[in-house]
């Protein structure tokens, strides 16, 4: 049986959290809430049904994407941050040289030119 619940993460930013989940190849929708507040929902993947707001980071779902390896919620996390340093990267000028997994980690080596 399943159950709403809601789990707080570092996902706030719109830009960051589109890029994430279009890597991840789930469908999402973005818009505001009754207070003018950004929040996504999402429509497609392992986190179909839940709600991001994205002014506290809270993400409201089913237990269905809550499992005990924190799964699906685990994953799109994992993106995000990635994609923080991603876009981080670019606003400086830099690109990507390579990209694995260590473990459970990814390891990312960039190229930035400093004036």
């Amino acid at each position: 049986m399943s159950h709403r619940v809601v789990s707080t993460t570092n996902i706030t930013n719109a830009a960051t959290a589109a890029r994430a989940l279009t890597k991840k190849g789930w469908d999402y929708n973005q818009s505001k809430d009754s207070r003018g507040k950004d929040q996504i929902h999402v429509q497609s993947g392992p986190m179909a049904g839940a709600l991001i707001d994205l002014s506290t980071g809270k993400v409201e779902g089913d237990t269905d994407f809550h499992g005990h390896d924190g799964g699906a919620l685990s994953a799109l996390d994992q993106a995000y941050g990635e994609e923080q340093i991603l876009m981080n990267i670019e606003s400086q000028g830099g690109y990507v040289v390579s990209r694995e997994m260590v473990g459970t980690d990814v390891r990312i080596v960039a190229q930035v030119t400093i004036g």
